[in-house]
């Protein structure tokens, strides 16, 4: 089973879907697994509510998987959808979400005017 996040607006993710293999395939190629749940999760081939290798994890409509969504396999591997293919990478999802998470909190704290430190003063205090 493929675990498919859709990265938000705010470059958070949103675990939307599990895509389970087509019945009597075992052993796939990651590859060839990664494009079958990319091809499930795509609403030009079917909307996602009809299509039976799909679980839905969150309510209402959906986008197609696109670049930037990550895609998780059984073995928890993650992959990035990229403009050709996908990106293997090397943290497990939690972390990556846990960043992903940390970066958009920043952002919004900077948005609201909340003041930083300057790199040199926490070199500084921390003796580096």
């Amino acid at each position: 089973m493929i675990r498919v996040y859709h990265i938000q607006r705010d470059g958070t993710y949103q675990l939307v879907a599990h895509v389970k293999p087509p019945p009597g395939i075992r052993g796939w190629p990651v590859g060839q697994e990664l494009e079958w749940a990319w091809e499930q999760t795509n609403s030009i081939h079917q909307e996602w509510r009809l299509n039976l290798a799909v679980e839905m994890q969150t309510e209402g409509r959906h986008r197609s998987s696109m670049v930037g969504d990550l895609f998780e396999t059984d073995d928890g591997r993650c992959y990035q959808v990229a403009g050709m293919g996908f990106t293997p990478l090397d943290d497990p999802i939690e972390e990556i979400l846990e960043d992903a998470e940390d970066v958009a909190l920043a952002r919004r704290r900077l948005a609201d005017g909340e003041k930083t430190i300057p790199w040199d003063d926490v070199k500084r205090e921390l003796g580096l």
